[in-house]
């Protein structure tokens, strides 16, 4: 049995997936990266539409917003008590509901079953990365903007979450919200909701992003960096992105909490590499 959050640190991978008891067809990948408290979710259905020639938010189409509406994606933190795990859904992807993400879930070594307690599901997980240094997970606030964050890192994996800026009109899916607006402007901005998947490459200052909520992203390398003249004590630092016209900038942040200070260690070959004037961009969202 998991007797608390640390048994559950690494990376997920759904394996299974039952509701009322019949075994759902496997059309989805669901990854889980979970921190020592901190995690994040991204599930996106198998077949989607090509996203060639795309390379910002504005380029999406019809075809592609409404795949796009389709994905589960969110993040915020996790609590466990005597057997019983419940995931703080701080931001997500689809629609808010009153119904709590909370299962009993029963730990075989790296292989994890959940039973839904509010509804009648029964997922299995198995932990493809376990959870080595570094490990840890940090919750962001936008200097700039209305926008919350998360950012995980379990061994050489990462996921990055932001919100939207834009509020959701009241509707109980995405695909919902995205039939009954039918702006194509208005769709991409309710889909301007970013969870990414990568791999932190030997060295620590690439980030190469293979999966996200937003496949423009996908094969960039994306990268994290203090920020100068944070006042106080408060902790500022900048991300890579691209506006939704696609022209490069950087998101400013200030890191609220954290659940391990594994986290500054991270950010000093960044911090190295601005003092030094040679910070390099391997492919830089091409």
């Amino acid at each position: 049995m998991a007797t608390n959050e640390c048994d559950l640190q690494g990376l997920w991978r759904r394996a299974l997936l039952q509701r009322n008891g019949k075994a759902e067809e496997v059309s989805t990948v669901a990854l889980w990266l979970q921190g020592p408290r901190f995690f994040a979710d991204l599930r996106q259905p198998l077949s989607r539409p090509s996203f060639g020639g795309v390379a910002c938010l504005r380029d999406l189409n019809r075809e592609h917003t409404a795949w796009l509406a389709r994905q589960e994606a969110f993040a915020g933190s996790l609590e466990l008590d005597d057997g019983i795990a419940l995931w703080n859904r701080a931001i997500d992807l689809q629609p808010r509901t009153a119904i709590p993400d909370r299962a009993r879930v029963r730990l075989r070594g790296d292989v994890l079953d959940e039973y839904g307690t509010e509804l009648p599901y029964y997922e299995q997980w198995r932990r493809s990365q376990p959870a080595t240094e570094p490990c840890w997970g940090a919750r962001l606030i936008g200097l700039e903007e209305p926008i919350s964050g998360f950012l995980v890192r379990v061994a050489h994996r990462f996921m990055y979450a932001r919100s939207r800026a834009v509020d959701l009109p009241g509707c109980t899916d995405l695909s919902e919200t995205i039939r009954q607006h039918p702006g194509l402007n208005d769709q991409q901005d309710f889909l301007d909701f970013e969870v990414s998947f990568g791999t932190i490459q030997p060295a620590g200052r690439s980030w190469v992003i293979e999966r996200s909520t937003l496949p423009f992203k996908e094969g960039g390398t994306w990268r994290i960096e203090p920020h100068p003249g944070a006042p106080g004590a408060r902790t500022l630092i900048g991300t890579e992105d691209l506006d939704a016209c696609g022209r490069r900038m950087t998101r400013l942040w200030e890191l609220i909490e954290t659940d391990s200070v594994a986290i500054f260690a991270d950010l000093q070959p960044f911090a190295s590499a601005t003092t030094q004037g040679s910070m390099t961009h391997d492919r830089d969202f091409e």
